[in-house]
């Protein structure tokens, strides 16, 4: 009855072996799983900071497009309110015995007046192209 409750020292030593080898499966497979995890979220954590630098300079290009836009087309507009503010101030031919006087408050008073309704018509016209 002994013997059959003691393993055989050969079967002990199987058994031993056995668990090892288990053992040793587990741990690699669970090493070469954690270090594939671990290279996988540096891969990504790279992707994100180059998307992140790409999306950056993209917007970047984007900026100075506008800016140059805005720039060019507040030049425009100040040619334009130039040319108008020439057109207001242009003198006018009278016939000699005609002469009209009008005081300088005056003519600034309509010049002004006219170039804020031209400005305010380009900032319109402004706002329509932008969208």
């Amino acid at each position: 009855m002994g013997d059959k409750k003691q393993k055989h020292p050969r079967r002990r030593n199987e058994d031993r072996t056995e668990r090892d080898k288990n053992f040793l499966m587990v741990a690699g497979v669970s090493f070469f799983m954690t270090l594939i995890v671990v290279l996988w979220f540096f891969n990504i954590q790279s992707v994100f900071q180059t998307k992140q630098a790409q999306g950056q300079q993209n917007n970047q290009g984007k900026m100075e497009e506008l800016k140059n836009d805005l720039s060019s087309t507040w030049r425009d507009v100040s040619e334009q309110v130039d040319k108008i503010q020439e057109k207001d101030l242009a003198p006018t031919t009278t016939s000699p015995t005609q002469t009209t006087t009008t005081e300088p408050s005056e003519i600034t008073a309509t010049s002004s007046a006219s170039s804020s309704i031209k400005l305010e018509e380009l900032k319109r016209n402004i706002e329509k192209e932008l969208k």
